[in-house]
């Protein structure tokens, strides 16, 4: 149980970490420029991919199997979200001013890639 119980505590700081790295690249990012769509799109992902970090700091804190179970929900949840506001950051690269791509055409093979595999995303 000794080395178990020292990877699950490892697994949960670095949860913690990466919530406080997205967090504060999250704040930074948006209010360097809060009217950019990119900034905001960019922030609103980091935001999720922080919140998905503390339900994971969170469940591998838990030492209860009810708590464990619902950050565990909260986690799955946040990266729902965090997948399709990666999606729009995506979007918003492609519409920035003098991008070479065509927006409708990029959207369309990323989404045959999430029909074919949904792991791609």
């Amino acid at each position: 149980k000794g080395i178990s119980k020292m990877i699950q505590t490892f697994c949960g700081y670095t949860g913690l970490i990466n919530f406080l790295c997205c967090l504060f690249f999250s704040y930074f990012i948006y209010f360097k420029n809060p009217k950019n769509k990119i900034h905001q799109s960019f922030s609103l992902w980091q935001f999720t991919v922080a919140l998905w970090s503390l339900g994971y700091f969170i469940f591998f804190s838990t030492q209860e199997y009810r708590p464990a179970l619902f950050w565990a929900r909260c986690k799955a949840s946040s990266a729902a979200v965090s997948l399709i506001s990666g999606v729009w950051i995506s979007d918003a690269f492609l519409r920035r001013k003098g991008s070479k791509k065509d927006p409708a055409s990029v959207r369309r093979r990323m989404m045959a890639m999430a029909k074919i595999n949904p792991a791609n995303f």
